[in-house]
């Protein structure tokens, strides 16, 4: 209850005068699924962020994501010897709002959308000749797809320092192998927790 009491307080505070044009930034990020046993697997990337208004940023995101697998799927597997990923390497374009761009404390919601390359790869049965050839043949499933993305979350900054800590949605439109295979029912779902450094300028 002090943290959110603190947070609040902090929200009300604006920053200094030379900080209040600085409502662009580039930030990296890191983030952790939430759906899978054990929570291994997670996302790296950036983002960069251009002010349209004080309150409102286009945003630019590059990142790979280390198993889009469904969750139960994922958890199964984590049960096995069997090592079977499939990666997701993405970028997206879109926007955020924020409630408090000069306050040290602001909330923020976003909504992107892009393509993602999807990978799989295979390992941990029989051979490693074996496992080669598995993987060649896993070739023929890699595609390019749709991606959407929703998040939120909380921004804490300072001059031109700024962290985001927040929740993020994902959601591939894979092709007809892909979800086959998986039986996705054609979507692949990821729920993460996300945080993220960078600076503004």
């Amino acid at each position: 209850m002090r943290t959110l009491v603190v947070l609040a307080a902090l929200s009300l505070v604006p920053v200094t005068a030379s900080a209040q044009t600085r409502t662009s930034f580039v930030e990296g990020f890191g983030g952790l699924r939430t759906t899978t046993l054990p929570a291994v697997s997670g996302s790296l990337g950036g983002t960069l962020g251009v002010a349209l208004t004080p309150n409102v940023q286009a945003l630019g995101e590059v990142g790979r994501t280390n198993d889009v697998l469904p969750s139960t799927f994922s958890t199964i597997l984590a049960f096995t010897p069997v090592d079977l990923r499939v990666s997701a390497l993405y970028g997206e374009g879109g926007v955020r709002f924020v409630t408090n761009p000069f306050g040290h404390v602001s909330g923020y919601g976003e909504a992107l959308g892009g393509v993602a390359r999807l990978n799989t790869t295979f390992g941990g049965v029989g051979s490693d000749t074996t496992d080669a050839l598995i993987n060649i043949g896993l070739r023929f499933l890699d595609s390019t797809d749709p991606i959407a993305s929703l998040g939120a979350g909380v921004v804490v900054q300072g001059g031109p320092v700024m962290m985001t800590i927040g929740y993020r949605f994902n959601r591939i439109f894979a092709s007809d192998a892909m979800a086959g295979l998986l039986a996705s029912g054609g979507n692949l779902d990821v729920n993460e927790v996300r945080v993220g450094f960078g600076v503004r300028f």
